[in-house]
């Protein structure tokens, strides 16, 4: 079971970050608050509509690193390596005169 007890302040510190943050960051402080209040993980995940393995890989996160632990520092998903490889062919394309793509304007 993890129980999270936290100090005025860090009370403070977590509803101000909720008021702040995404919605999707704001629901981890939430977790975060109803287990210091005295909420079970799986009480919180019921009432958030969240997976218990979730809930608690969030409340592992704030006790190692704070509010700072709430925060995502990536985007998920598949890297973004198209858009590179276009980007590069784009400039590329848009570095060289109109007229030798063929255009009578270089403007």
């Amino acid at each position: 079971m993890i129980r999270i007890s936290q100090s005025d302040k860090q009370r403070k510190e977590l509803e101000s970050f909720r008021r702040q943050a995404s919605s999707r960051d704001s629901e981890k402080a939430l977790m975060v608050l109803m287990s210091a209040d005295g909420m079970s993980v799986p009480q919180i995940a019921k009432t958030i509509k969240r997976n218990p393995h979730t809930v608690r890989d969030w409340l592992k996160r704030y006790r190692a690193k704070g509010v700072a632990g709430l925060a995502r520092n990536y985007s998920p998903g598949r890297p973004d390596t198209k858009r590179k490889h276009l980007m590069q062919l784009i400039e590329k394309v848009i570095s060289v005169s109109p007229r030798e793509h063929g255009y009578q304007d270089s403007a």
